[in-house]
């Protein structure tokens, strides 16, 4: 109301109604919810902000290393490396470099892209194999997809 972004947690949907009045985003976090995140998403650059090229891929790959960490469990400092290797031969086959991470009109990859590279990495089978649940298997319904919610300002509540 007052031009202020919000985030909410929200583990027992009590602000589901909060957003169906004053508007704003809901996002059921489930793996049979419609909605998807996609992970790989690189934010736009902020206003007023002097950004330099690579900056915001660099920022998520840091990201996404922190979310693999949490989903993957312990991640060797080898394991690490892979991963980094990988995310950026991603983006990079999308045409997302460090010389131009403008996502401008590129198709943002997927977590599917990331498994498709990390199995023809030397030392990536075992990587790929934890991975996978989160493409095909009992987890692979929430992050395989690009975005389909607006993550944009205002209200937005994370079930």
């Amino acid at each position: 109301m007052l031009g202020h972004d919000v985030i909410v947690i929200d583990p027992e949907n009590e602000y589901k109604n909060l957003v169906d009045t004053v508007g704003g985003s809901y996002l059921n976090v489930s793996i049979n919810a419609t909605q998807r995140i996609n992970p790989f998403d690189l934010p736009l650059p902020f206003k007023d902000y002097e950004s330099h090229p690579g900056d915001l891929l660099r920022g998520g790959i840091i990201n996404l290393i922190g979310l693999f960490k949490l989903m993957l469990g312990k991640v060797t400092a080898t394991e690490e490396a892979i991963l980094e290797k990988a995310i950026v031969i991603t983006y990079s086959l999308k045409g997302i470099t460090f010389e131009d991470d403008d996502i401008i009109g590129k198709e943002i990859p997927v977590m599917s892209d990331l498994l498709s590279v990390v199995e023809t990495m030397e030392g990536g089978n075992e990587l790929a194999q934890r991975l996978e649940k989160y493409v095909s298997g009992v987890f692979g319904g929430l992050f395989t997809r690009p975005t389909n919610v607006s993550l944009g300002e205002g209200l937005q509540v994370y079930s």
